[in-house]
């Protein structure tokens, strides 16, 4: 015999149990009676229903393994719920919530925006943690744009108009105890003074040195290394370095034990520059690390492209 709630084929009924319009066999536990459907596998039907609320047995809902679109609307349909299988829908068809129509397809998603917003997702976080989350949006006017993720495992830096540059800054220097300013543009001649062309770089956005990675081939000395970056706005030749403002530095001890290792200086500062300014990195050793030697430098900048200056201007101070 079957379990409740399936039909059977066949059993011995008394002649007093009949058959009403609509009403199938069904086993009740104990014994056959005829009773309304019970869809206990699968609900399938082509049409529409434009208003009211799809039923079973008087209640606004139905329990269903799977249910199969075939072709028409499947709408106003309230409280559907235990779907156990796969819900499809025909090849062209759209899937509306709440009068919006998120189109899927074999292999895209969309989600269209509003008067009010553009699209948006929004991505929990654990919810041990709590109910914050990450909600990815697209701007309230673009033109069409594709963004392809890397083919690798890991993490996708997302920068709010802000991207990287490296500048190579290699040099041969006896370094002494002096401070000597790196050539961040490309030459490789530093220099003991800040406003050279060498070394100084006129900003044209807002932005900060994130490192610098540095490495001596010959060091004999034992001391610190200290490397500062300085700015300096428009309307001012900079010639003094009295006049730069230091905006941060980081130390890093060497002993005579550190021929070619790497030294990396990281700073933390959200903004070190505005755009017009100019900015410099020098460094210093507190003991004189050695002979004349190669030095293999490489600085980091983070500019901030949000920031860029647009259209042509003359300026005095930094806008």
């Amino acid at each position: 015999m079957t379990k409740p709630g399936r039909y059977i084929g066949m059993y011995n009924i008394a002649s007093a149990d009949t058959r009403s319009t609509g009403q199938y066999l069904k086993w009740d536990g104990s014994k056959p009676v005829w009773d309304t459907v019970d869809v206990g596998d699968s609900l399938s039907f082509s049409g529409s229903t434009s208003s009211g609320v799809l039923t079973y047995g008087g209640a606004s809902q139905i329990d269903v393994e799977s249910v199969a679109l075939a072709s028409g609307t499947f709408a106003n349909v309230v409280g559907v719920h235990n779907l156990g299988g796969d819900m499809s829908i025909v090849s062209g068809g759209v899937l509306s919530l709440f009068a919006s129509p998120v189109k899927i397809t074999s292999s895209e998603l969309e989600i269209p925006g509003s008067s009010a917003s553009a699209g948006l997702i929004k991505l929990y976080e654990d919810t041990d943690n709590g109910t914050n989350k990450v909600s990815f949006v697209g701007p309230a006017s673009c033109s069409d744009q594709t963004i392809t993720l890397p083919d690798a495992s890991g993490e996708v830096a997302l920068k709010d108009g802000k991207q990287y540059q490296v500048f190579p800054c290699n040099f041969i220097d006896d370094l002494n105890t002096s401070q000597v300013f790196l050539p961040i543009h490309g030459t490789t001649f530093e220099q003991s003074t800040v406003y050279q062309d060498d070394v100084a770089i006129v900003a044209p956005c807002d932005g900060r040195v994130v490192s610098l990675a540095l490495s001596c081939m010959s060091i004999s000395g034992s001391g610190d290394f200290t490397v500062k970056i300085y700015t300096r706005g428009p309307n001012n030749s900079g010639t003094s370095l009295a006049n730069w403002t230091e905006e941060e530095s980081e130390v890093l001890a060497f002993t005579g034990t550190d021929d070619s290792h790497v030294f990396h200086f990281a700073f933390s500062n959200a903004k070190h520059f505005e755009s017009t300014e100019k900015f410099v990195v020098a460094i210093q050793a507190s003991a004189d690390p050695g002979a004349n030697t190669y030095w293999y430098g490489t600085v980091v900048v983070e500019w901030d492209y949000s920031t860029l200056l647009g259209t042509s201007a003359e300026f005095d101070a930094a806008p």
